[in-house]
């Protein structure tokens, strides 16, 4: 459905295992949002782009819309039991069992520490005829009057993936509503790894992939000098799934007629990502022997650290503290930026008072020898 240079990707999820949550990166490796298990009504998501600064985005962009569209079926005021989010947590750690390691290349990025992504692309799939229907000559009667649509009428299952071969990538998949449109219907998520022995209550929304639920397809021919343009009708044609998929392995699909179709993503798709995202994690309250500034502002100038119980070489690790926004409680606050200061505990019993500490630690720019 995309060319070598075309984006298949519309999002990235990163299982976070210190946060016990989930976060959504856009195609580019950019920062969307974090949804967390716990809380008062079982779960919750945190606003969009923090702690980072929302970034400049086309307001059509249809990736982004996509993604909203998803968190919002994660939502604990649409799933108020956080049982979807619970499924999906296990289709998650399923899958990564079930899969094998990413190449040695992967350790070198920063988000490493964090998780394995998952890539969200969409796919089209169809059965086009290299020829049209061929007439029947017999003079025995009975001949079919349009034997092209006698063929078309034919419906051939297609199995996207499979539970048993761990070389393939598919983890679920969401298919579209039927419309026009082809928007996609998030009522049913389809996966080989749906149940758990720690779901207590799964989720009627997820649904293990069987034969019921293999995509049928219809085969077509598009007549070259009877069409205006090739590349609209084929699209027209595609049956398009929204798969969630580990990025460094191929997906497969099945038909009973065809052999198997590989599909995989392109490598640059994967690296341009990765360079981006910078592993982070929720942390605290944390004990702090020293206070930080009362504002953003001076908490941002040049000098100020933060000591934390941390390893690594200078500059590795950075500390997003909070401020309130003046005058307006209510809006989301601003994360500044400190630098974090290694301190293994050997300086102890410093004058009080302490401080209490919340925020996000991150990591920034890669692990490897060479940024």
């Amino acid at each position: 459905m995309a060319s070598e240079y075309e984006q298949p990707i519309w999002a990235w999820i990163i299982i976070n295992y210190a946060d016990s949550g989930l976060q959504f990166f856009q195609a580019d490796g950019t920062f969307y949002a974090e949804i967390r298990k716990g809380g008062a009504h079982g779960s919750n998501i945190s606003a969009k782009w923090l702690p980072f600064d929302p970034p400049a985005i086309d307001p059509h962009d249809a990736g982004t819309a996509q993604l909203a569209e998803l968190l919002a079926q994660l939502d604990p005021k649409v799933d108020t039991r956080g049982s979807f989010l619970q499924s999906f947590f296990d289709m998650v750690n399923g899958s990564i069992q079930n899969m094998p390691f990413p190449p040695s290349d992967y350790s070198g990025y920063a988000n490493a520490i964090v998780g394995k992504p998952l890539a969200l692309v969409n796919a089209g799939w169809s059965i086009e005829m290299s020829a049209p229907a061929i007439k029947p000559q017999n003079s025995f009667g009975n001949v079919t009057l349009d034997p092209q649509a006698d063929i078309e009428a034919y419906t051939f299952p297609l199995k996207i993936g499979d539970l048993e071969r761990s070389y393939d990538g598919v983890v679920g998949y969401f298919r579209t509503d039927g419309t026009s449109m082809r928007e996609t219907d998030w009522s049913t998520l389809y996966t080989y790894f749906s149940y758990s022995s720690s779901t207590q209550n799964p989720s009627p929304k997820v649904k293990e992939i069987t034969t019921e639920q293999f995509l049928p397809l219809h085969p077509y021919y598009l007549h070259p000098e009877k069409t205006s343009s090739l590349t609209q009708a084929t699209a027209s044609k595609y049956t398009v799934t929204s798969l969630i998929i580990d990025p460094y392995t191929p997906i497969h699909a099945y038909s009973p007629i065809l052999p198997t179709k590989t599909l995989i993503l392109p490598p640059w798709t994967i690296q341009k990502a990765f360079r981006k995202m910078h592993a982070f994690f929720h942390l605290g309250p944390s004990l702090v022997t020293q206070d930080l500034p009362s504002t953003r502002a001076a908490a941002s100038a040049t000098g100020t650290t933060v000591k934390l119980p941390v390893s690594g070489r200078k500059g590795a690790w950075t500390w997003l503290q909070p401020y309130a926004v003046d005058g307006d409680a209510g809006l989301s606050p601003q994360y500044a930026q400190i630098e974090v200061q290694e301190d293994l505990g050997e300086v102890k019993f410093e004058t009080a008072p302490y401080t209490f500490l919340e925020g996000y630690l991150q990591l920034m720019g890669s692990l490897g020898k060479t940024d």
